[in-house]
């Protein structure tokens, strides 16, 4: 979705009377990820954690 989603607001911004535009570029800016150490750690406990949620939902 990003590079079809870049695509786009590339061609409403070569149109620049287009509202899309000012919306687009008040979005606001990504976030920070958290340090290697911890996203190694914690990124596969998250989804470990989720999976068993869920296994136990259904």
């Amino acid at each position: 979705m990003g590079t079809v989603q870049g695509t786009l607001y590339g061609m409403l911004a070569a149109d620049s009377n287009e509202p899309m535009v000012a919306e687009a570029l008040n979005e606001p800016a990504p976030s920070r990820l958290y340090p290697e150490p911890l996203m190694s750690v914690g990124a596969p406990l998250k989804l470990w954690s989720m999976q068993r949620r869920a296994g136990r939902e259904l």
